[in-house]
């Protein structure tokens, strides 16, 4: 039956994202880059196990782009969004049932409007090979890179810099060793040129970055070209609640701006109904979700292991004349060494979740509100257990950053079991 060619109907969205059809004699079909409802036409591939085979869709989606269903960045290109938006709210429900009282806790999902063109920020993989230039996205659970010359996610100014990039695909460059890069695109509106590209790689490669970054700025215009954690102006990646935001090369930025505004949005309704005097930005990075709300709190301490993160915090403090924020490089743990009271924490960490001395300290402090936002689904469950020892979850909110794909923002609202809260605003 390998490689036999048949025709299924998508039934269910497995948790990892992977359409599932049923069918006698074959048992499920697990089909990628398809979503519920589909009828699709596949290639077996393989049976991982008895009644259980892997699939390939013969035809793609080409209407949403020229490489769907090749290209691993987008899981689900063509689906409809809503119906993106309700596989992964099921998916976060399937994956946090074990969360205690999870069951009574209000869970909504908030989208982007825009659905297209969603992203300031996009990261490639790049190469050398053989005096050729070649740049894309990785293949799904592959590091073959697909070569692209636009990207619909993307933001439109991108868009016009992938395919002015692309164009340097014919070039022949004799000299350049044979090495893989990274390359990232930043759309930075309130700044000319308003296109950020950013070169990475060992540091033993800098010679070749910097040679291939003059070929950049020759033959691409109205961008600006650094090589990462090189010396580098600040740029104003953002403006928003009377805040300006800056970034430097090599810096994290959120990728999604609409979204970040609307977490932002989030953090200032609860800090405006608990009325907080103290607040903590653990794994605060710029400050972004915590400076522009200066002047609602008394004083803000922030921590990030990040340097180049801390010097972005720290021109976000001067150049917006914050008075009473400090922000500390060091492990996100530290800023409780210094035994502050604290009456709200933001936790923003990274994929892999709390630390233990973050989880260790803050039964100790027993703030009155906690804001966790979570990128990774199971780092979050397991947080949530420990959390649930010592804090009563009050309500998540699912805020999609990225549409076509598995991933959401989980942004959940926790309250000091002692404490009772204030009146709603």
């Amino acid at each position: 039956m390998m490689n036999k060619h048949i025709t299924v109907t998508i039934e269910i969205v497995h948790p990892k994202g992977v359409g599932v059809a049923s069918l006698a004699g074959y048992g499920r079909i697990y089909v990628p880059f398809a979503f519920k409802g589909e009828t699709v036409e596949v290639k077996l591939l393989r049976q991982e196990r008895k009644g259980g085979w892997s699939a390939r869709r013969i035809s793609n989606p080409k209407e949403h782009c020229s490489v769907a269903g090749i290209c691993g960045g987008c899981m689900w290109p063509g689906a409809p969004y809503l119906q993106q938006l309700e596989i992964k709210k099921q998916i976060f429900l399937t994956k946090a049932r074990n969360i205690p009282n999870i069951s009574k806790v209000p869970i909504k999902i908030s989208g982007d409007s825009r659905v297209t063109q969603t992203r300031a920020r996009i990261h490639l993989h790049a190469n050398f090979f053989g005096g050729r230039f070649n740049f894309g996205f990785y293949a799904q659970k592959s590091r073959d890179v697909v070569a692209i010359e636009d990207c619909p996610t993307a933001e439109a100014p991108l868009r016009d810099t992938l395919q002015k990039l692309s164009l340097l695909r014919r070039e022949s460059y004799s000299g350049y060793e044979n090495f893989g890069f990274g390359i990232e695109l930043s759309h930075l509106p309130f700044s000319s040129p308003c296109v950020l590209l950013v070169i990475y790689a060992a540091p033993k490669r800098t010679h070749m970055l910097e040679k291939f970054s003059a070929c950049i700025t020759s033959f691409v215009k109205d961008i600006s070209v650094y090589i990462a954690f090189k010396e580098a102006p600040f740029f104003i990646y953002d403006k928003a609640d009377g805040f300006t935001f800056y970034t430097i090369p090599g810096t994290f930025q959120q990728v999604n701006r609409v979204q970040s505004h609307y977490i932002r949005k989030i953090i200032r309704e609860e800090i405006l109904r608990t009325q907080p005097k103290i607040l903590f930005d653990i794994y605060g990075g710029a400050g972004n979700y915590a400076l522009p709300f200066h002047r609602l709190v008394e004083k803000i301490y922030g921590v990030d292991e990040n340097s180049l993160a801390i010097r972005v915090a720290q021109k976000n403090i001067e150049a917006n004349g914050v008075y009473n924020a400090v922000y500390l490089q060091g492990d996100a743990g530290d800023v409780f060494e210094k035994k502050h009271a604290a009456d709200f924490i933001i936790l923003d960490p990274a994929r892999w979740g709390l630390s233990a001395q973050v989880v260790e300290a803050l039964p100790r402090f027993m703030p009155h509100t906690i804001i966790y936002i979570s990128n990774h689904t199971e780092s979050f469950v397991r947080d949530a257990k420990l959390l649930s020892q010592y804090f009563r979850l009050e309500k998540i909110e699912l805020v999609d950053f990225f549409p076509f794909t598995l991933l959401v923002d989980i942004v959940s609202i926790w309250k000091s079991f002692d404490r009772v809260p204030q009146k709603s605003i």
